[in-house]
């Protein structure tokens, strides 16, 4: 086990104050007055108005209320607007049969060294969408289980409903073989936890932010949804069948949407493993697959 501590440091106060030239400083140690908590309330606001992009930056997760999610790059913008320089402290934790936890804390500085706040996130192998691996049976989905949704049709709790080239077939969660593969991942997954913590809680921003609600959900079915309600999804073309013809309309290969999607905290092997939920958030934010790629000369 790897273990990295900190001292406690004491802290500064974020108070928004206005220079001759415009910019914005940070005060130490002096209380903020209502004036200044509104100003640092609206200018989260004007950042988000001028700056930020839904889907990119923050985002509204279906059942889950009107709060959206601050997502990384949305919280690299926040420190980079006060000018929050983070620090990441981060300790391994090796578990049996392979698996790992990683927990990190993000110190988050002021522009002269001065500890503003810390935030802290983890991550392990243990996790579903890292621990289990999907396999598919070739059986296809009884159409019964439409109706009642009853895993039992399926041949019990660790089967499930996927979609593979068109067809509904019934898949197996098994234990995954490859938790090395995921290590990088989990590590990075825990330095964004704690860095869009430690910006939410610096800057005061949970009445606007939650970061509980993960970018991708990792699910095939809907949420907040009456089971007895969902019915299967219409004819036409599936998500995953829009993703294949983007990518060959812009000439993108399969793997670098894999790899941007690893980027985005959500690790997959294929897109034929993506819930149709992030498929079509992959749909929807194409443009930002298609700048990715552009970037790695795709």
């Amino acid at each position: 086990m790897t273990t990295m501590t900190m001292e406690p440091e004491p802290k500064a106060t974020l108070a928004i104050t206005p220079r001759n030239n415009g910019e914005l400083a940070v005060a130490e140690a002096a209380p903020l007055s209502p004036a200044q908590i509104l100003d640092q309330v609206n200018l989260i606001q004007q950042v988000m108005r001028a700056v930020m992009r839904d889907g990119e930056h923050f985002g509204k997760i279906p059942g889950c209320g009107d709060k959206p999610t601050l997502l990384k790059p949305g919280a690299e913008k926040l420190a980079m607007t006060f000018r929050l320089r983070p620090e990441f402290a981060v300790e391994v934790i090796d578990l049996p049969r392979g698996h790992r936890e990683v927990r990190v804390v993000c110190t988050l500085r002021t522009a002269n060294g001065s500890v503003l706040g810390q935030g802290v996130g983890s991550c392990s192998t243990m996790e579903s969408k890292y621990r289990y691996r999907s396999e598919s049976t070739g059986r296809e989905v009884p159409k019964a289980y439409w109706a009642s949704r009853d895993a039992n049709l399926l041949g019990g709790p660790e089967f499930s409903a996927k979609k593979f080239d068109g067809r509904w077939v019934i898949v197996h969660r098994v234990e995954s073989n490859d938790l090395a593969d995921a290590y990088n991942t989990i590590l990075k997954m825990s330095k964004k936890r704690a860095l869009v913590d430690a910006v939410i809680t610096a800057t005061a921003a949970s009445d606007i932010f939650t970061q509980d609600v993960e970018d991708f959900r990792e699910t095939d079915e809907p949420k907040g949804v009456p089971k007895s309600t969902q019915t299967p999804p219409a004819e036409g073309p599936t998500p995953h069948q829009k993703i294949r013809a983007l990518c060959e309309q812009y000439r993108i290969p399969e793997t670098a949407v894999v790899n941007f999607l690893a980027l985005k905290g959500l690790d997959i092997g294929s897109i034929d493993e993506l819930s149709p939920t992030d498929a079509s958030r992959v749909v929807k934010n194409w443009a930002q697959v298609k700048e990715y790629a552009d970037g790695q000369g795709a």
